[in-house]
């Protein structure tokens, strides 16, 4: 390939200085890219750090509202910037029945000013309330009254979600989600397997998250 080169009236050639030129301004806009990417990466690492330290908080006064509960029909776990406690059917629900029962209600009053300060303090940006039933077949009885197990799910995450907004909650940062016997914990057909896949989910989804928190799976 041939370069085309000439003098300019002070004897330098112009070709060589256009390319210096290039390679200067090509140099310069690599590392701008860099700087910013840095950027965004670090600032991406705090909040993920916050959002960490934010789940330990929360978890610490979960324990402490709920000490007698913690680790038995009450847990955690976390992924990412969503974070899930699960409750037992039993705390909130006789068998076949989606009208809460009184007992879940002193419950539900420890759990919502916890609930109700994350969301305040900007911390979470949404409530989820999913329901979960087994791989049981229903009553002929219950199966008159609802349609299947994922309505009778949605039934009993809704009176959740209803009376956590009584409770105060901003009913534009709450949702109610019906599962079914589809996301199963223990995928067994064993009568510890079915208490165990039937629960109620409550979903935070931090700031840096994005409202999916519904598609994310039991466990991870």
């Amino acid at each position: 390939m041939i370069q085309r080169r000439y003098h300019n009236g002070h004897g330098l050639e112009s070709g060589a200085f256009v390319v210096l030129s290039d390679i200067f301004i090509n140099t310069a806009f690599l590392l701008v890219i860099m700087l910013v990417a840095v950027t965004l990466t670090s600032s991406s690492a705090l909040k993920q750090v916050q959002i960490h330290d934010d789940q330990l908080q929360f978890e610490r006064q979960l324990k402490h509202a709920f000490a007698g509960q913690w680790g038995k029909t009450l847990r955690k776990y976390d992924n990412g910037n969503y974070q899930r406690i699960t409750f037992a059917e039993s705390l909130f629900f006789d068998p076949g029945r989606w009208d809460l029962k009184a007992g879940s209600h002193p419950l539900l009053d420890r759990l919502a000013p916890l609930l109700r300060e994350q969301i305040r303090n900007q911390k979470v940006i949404k409530v989820v309330v999913e329901g979960h039933t087994d791989q049981e077949k229903m009553s002929v009885q219950l199966a008159s009254q609802v349609q299947d197990s994922w309505g009778l799910s949605a039934l009993r995450a809704l009176a959740v979600v209803r009376y956590l907004q009584n409770q105060s909650l901003p009913g534009s940062s709450l949702t109610a989600v019906g599962r079914g016997e589809f996301s199963p914990l223990d995928a067994h057909r064993t009568a510890d397997a079915f208490a165990l896949n039937r629960r109620i989910e409550i979903i935070l989804v931090y700031a840096a998250g994005q409202d999916q928190s519904t598609s994310v799976k039991p466990g991870q």
